[in-house]
């Protein structure tokens, strides 16, 4: 297993500030930093990233607010910190979570929150987005993970 597999999935069970995981992720980045010096001459190089973490102050369990959950077509999807539903009913009113970004699907248009992408993509995007402005998941259990522990750090969302 790579390094940086093991910071994502240490970061995302015991934190992201842990001094185990500050100190694979100092690893990494010295080893990239040896690897430049080394070959800095002969290449052009470019160091790109794919996501980062997010401490998780609170899991916001959506299954608890069944007056929601009986109004969506299918279940909550995207992920814990960038959730999408899916309904045919204004629900505005049944969502009330505190420093939630709650956008409808012409907002997440207009605005251009998910930048430029295909209309085979946007026809995939649910009626509504919830962006957590804060350190919360919002954390959707299936069937067969109730009982899985939550994360401590997640990626994504809006901060």
């Amino acid at each position: 297993m790579l390094l940086h597999t093991i910071i994502d999935s240490l970061a995302h069970a015991y934190g992201t500030y842990q001094d185990f995981v500050l100190n694979a992720a100092d690893e990494i980045i010295n080893n990239v930093k040896n690897s430049v010096e080394k070959y800095k001459d002969n290449y052009n190089i470019i160091i790109t990233a794919d996501h980062g973490h997010v401490p998780v102050s609170e899991n916001v369990i959506i299954n608890d607010n069944k007056d929601l959950l009986e109004r969506l077509d299918i279940m909550p999807y995207g992920d814990s910190r960038a959730m999408f539903l899916k309904t045919r009913q204004d629900i505005s009113d049944l969502i009330k979570y505190e420093n939630v970004s709650i956008f409808k699907y012409n907002d997440i248009i207009n605005k251009n929150l998910l930048g430029n992408v295909s209309q085979r993509f946007l026809n995939r995007v649910g009626d509504y987005l919830l962006l957590p402005e804060d350190g919360r998941a919002l954390i959707y259990k299936v069937q067969n993970n109730r009982d899985k522990p939550l994360l401590k750090s997640h990626h994504g969302g809006a901060n």
